[in-house]
């Protein structure tokens, strides 16, 4: 995913705000100072302040304008689940043992990644893995994380039952918002959004097109939690709406 060998200096750079991508960041931000680099924790806009309390290195995270880092890490294409599984086998792997900061800070990435482990994206080596580093000391912050959703998350939730159209005999749940910015969420907002359209009585699978930065986006899921489409294409085409084969 990154290479960090015979690099002294790095920056770990970050322009989004998920939860999940950010704690890994900090696992790798502890694990880079074991090795003794010079790190930067970069993000390019205010952490989200439900992290103070539980996240390790919380008081590192800044912004930096023209860093001189030899490399810089980019964490915006990243998926968040496989960011964690990724950093987990990276330390698990190396001469350093997993230490109490980088369980907490991978045992918040997976638990945000996974919904506090209710997702059906969530498997047996997840529970694993959680467990391995409960083992390692991690502190739980399930409280100060998952309080109740954000308002700008359930207003988006309740536009998206509101507006929902139902194909192939109601087993495929689709809707379309013009523009996030509008919503006020991000991009993993609406990757939950369209998880929990699942839970709609006979819906198989579901589907949300949005528009993100002049990009058309589409994000589908299905019940045996295979998110099996994530594509961009231009606004030209944003106007296609997957057929009703009834």
């Amino acid at each position: 995913m990154f290479k960090i060998e015979n690099i002294k200096k790095i920056e770990l750079y970050y322009s989004g705000s998920n939860i999940s991508i950010i704690a890994s960041m900090s696992a790798i931000y502890t694990y880079l100072m074991r090795l003794e680099k010079s790190v930067i924790f970069n993000l390019n806009k205010e952490p989200p302040f439900k992290l103070a309390n539980c996240l390790p290195w919380y008081d590192k995270i800044r912004e930096v304008k023209n860093s001189k880092h030899e490399q810089i890490i980019n964490f915006d294409t990243f998926n968040d689940l496989a960011l964690v599984e990724y950093v987990y086998e990276l330390v698990n792997s190396s001469e350093f043992k997993i230490n109490e900061k980088i369980a907490t800070s991978l045992h918040v990435a997976l638990s945000v990644a996974l919904d506090s482990f209710q997702s059906i994206e969530c498997k047996q080596r997840h529970l694993e893995m959680a467990a391995s580093l409960l083992s390692f000391n991690a502190s739980t912050c399930s409280e100060e994380i998952f309080r109740s959703d954000a308002l700008s998350f359930s207003r988006a939730y309740g536009y998206a039952l509101q507006n929902m159209q139902l194909l192939n005999s109601a087993t495929v749940a689709y809707c379309k918002f013009e523009d996030l910015e509008n919503f006020a969420i991000d991009e993993n907002s609406v990757k939950n959004i369209c998880k929990k359209l699942l839970h709609v009585v006979h819906v198989k699978e579901s589907i949300v097109e949005y528009r993100v930065k002049n990009k058309q986006k589409r994000v589908c899921f299905n019940i045996y939690g295979t998110h099996y489409a994530y594509s961009t294409y231009s606004t030209a085409k944003s106007n296609q709406t997957p057929k009703d084969n009834s």
